[in-house]
């Protein structure tokens, strides 16, 4: 039986959690959207846009969300898909697009 493509997401997320919440104080918990493609993986913070060195928090956070789904391997190779970071207002800080293809 295949594994669908929303299961592969759904099985990386604890590890997410895990990894971005140990690194991260302003990181609370993550949100995955399917729809429309591509799949859109969003971390919610605390960050402001007002917050100081927010730049560089907010790229180590997609940086090391990237590098956990890297390591686990778990993402098809052939999806693309985006990072967003929201703040603490929902307010999207970054995205970052991430092409396997």
């Amino acid at each position: 039986m295949a594994v669908s493509p929303e299961r592969h997401w759904f099985e990386v997320v604890p590890q997410v959690e895990e990894v971005l919440g140990g690194m991260f104080s302003q990181y609370n918990g993550v949100t995955i959207d399917f729809n429309p493609e591509p799949t859109r993986l969003i971390l919610n913070t605390s960050f402001s846009p007002s917050t100081q060195s927010v730049e560089e928090s907010l790229n180590e956070l997609i940086y090391a969300a990237n590098q956990t789904l890297i390591n686990l391997g778990d993402i098809p190779e052939d999806e693309s898909y985006i990072i967003v970071v929201k703040g603490g207002n929902e307010e999207e800080l970054v995205r970052h697009v991430f092409n396997y293809d």
